[in-house]
């Protein structure tokens, strides 16, 4: 048994009677599509496998390793299967070998640092960065039921379900049994009585109200757990439902809205979250009643009308309007004069209508000539004033011109 360096840096191990040969071409790891991985080298212009190249394999031939080790290419390391059947099983057992058994390493090469590979006999391997999220160490998990698994980066359970060549993904839950009723109840739905559940001794009704609670749960917990390290510090959500930051100038504030029949309804901007959280929940006491899906479940419809006549009364945050903004058409910045020029396009030909100061008066010239030649509807820099507006502001800049001539 020997190893050999491929050329992108990772290391193979073949047999003593294969390593002459095998060491006078140049392998590398490519990856497919599905994000497999193979040894293949160049030869006459196209990528050939180590399997067909040394071991003679051809395309219709079913191999797969046997320890689960990608990289291990040794002749009694393979093994060849006849029908399907067969073949598929070999492909999940070769799969749970490569996640429990094999462990990577770094190599260094050229000043550059590679992980191994670590792979699953069947072309698909992974790298250490990828294997956190799919292959689990010793602090990860396996779930016991069907179409449950863990994410190492989350530390949450979640459930997927693949149908007509299509993956739904379920959400993510505190715990395996939570993972395996969500599966439970979007199985049944893709596919009736033929459903392959985890718990096939509970009823739909029960079924169905399991997973109303924990739907309910899983909303609330997500909204009020702390952000996990990986995501912006800088980002800032509500523990309330209903509740959106805002954040403008600097400045923090707190939006309350609520949804109904595909209308949202914007109940206003507070200084305090909880003063949002009290708007919210006296709306949603209005559109559907007594119910518990609010902030504050515990308070009766009076002590809600209280605190909001309370809010009320208090003095809201002021939004402030954005700045209007004048655009550039027509217009153009001499850096060197400190002046703008203001330019217009007749019949592919620019007319020069002056050069001015400040931006908003070569603005002005530029419309009035703009509104003369095309009409009202033309585009304008500065939309948000009327046609009388503009004619007095281009009246004035006129006769200050005439009176200061050398001021244009």
């Amino acid at each position: 048994m020997k190893e050999i360096l491929t050329k992108n840096g990772y290391v193979i191990i073949v047999d003593d009677a294969d390593y002459e040969r095998a060491k006078g071409y140049d392998w590398r790891i490519n990856k497919d599509q599905g994000n497999g991985l193979h040894v293949v080298t160049l030869v006459d212009g196209r990528y050939i496998t180590y399997k067909k190249l040394i071991h003679g394999f051809t395309s219709s031939q079913k191999a797969l390793t046997i320890n689960g080790n990608h990289l291990d290419l040794r002749r009694e390391n393979f093994q060849l299967y006849q029908n399907n059947s067969d073949y598929f099983k070999a492909i999940s057992i070769s799969r749970e070998l490569a996640k429990n058994n094999v462990k990577s390493k770094n190599v260094k090469l050229g000043g550059r640092k590679k992980n191994d590979l670590i792979g699953d006999g069947t072309g698909h391997s992974y790298s250490a960065s990828y294997r956190q999220d799919t292959i689990p160490d010793q602090d990860e998990k396996i779930s016991q039921f069907t179409g449950v698994y863990w994410r190492h980066d989350r530390k949450r359970w979640y459930s997927v379900i693949y149908h007509n060549n299509s993956s739904y993904r379920l959400g993510h839950f505190r715990s395996e049994e939570d993972a395996a009723i969500a599966y439970d109840k979007r199985a049944i739905e893709l596919f009736g009585k033929e459903a392959r559940r985890n718990f096939p001794e509970l009823t739909n009704e029960e079924l169905n109200h399991k997973f109303e609670i924990i739907y309910h749960k899983v909303r609330r917990y997500i909204r009020q757990e702390p952000h996990s390290p990986h995501q912006n510090p800088r980002r800032k959500h509500s523990k309330f439902l209903g509740v959106s930051l805002q954040q403008q100038n600097g400045k923090t504030r707190w939006l309350a809205s609520i949804m109904h029949k595909t209308e949202i309804y914007r109940l206003g901007v507070y200084n305090k979250e909880e003063d949002a959280a009290i708007a919210y929940d006296k709306k949603v006491l209005e559109l559907f009643g007594k119910t518990d899906k609010r902030n504050y479940p515990d308070l009766t419809y009076e002590e809600i009308i209280d605190l909001y006549t309370n809010i009320i009364s208090q003095p809201k945050a002021k939004v402030e309007k954005p700045k209007k903004i004048i655009g550039n058409k027509g217009l153009c910045f001499y850096k060197n004069k400190n002046l703008w020029l203001a330019q217009i396009r007749i019949n592919n030909k620019f007319f020069k209508l002056g050069m001015f100061k400040d931006k908003e008066t070569a603005a002005i010239i530029y419309d009035h000539k703009l509104v003369e030649i095309y009409g009202e509807k033309a585009k304008r820099n500065i939309p948000y004033i009327s046609i009388e507006e503009l004619n007095q502001k281009h009246q004035k800049i006129l006769e200050y011109m005439n009176d200061h001539p050398q001021q244009e």
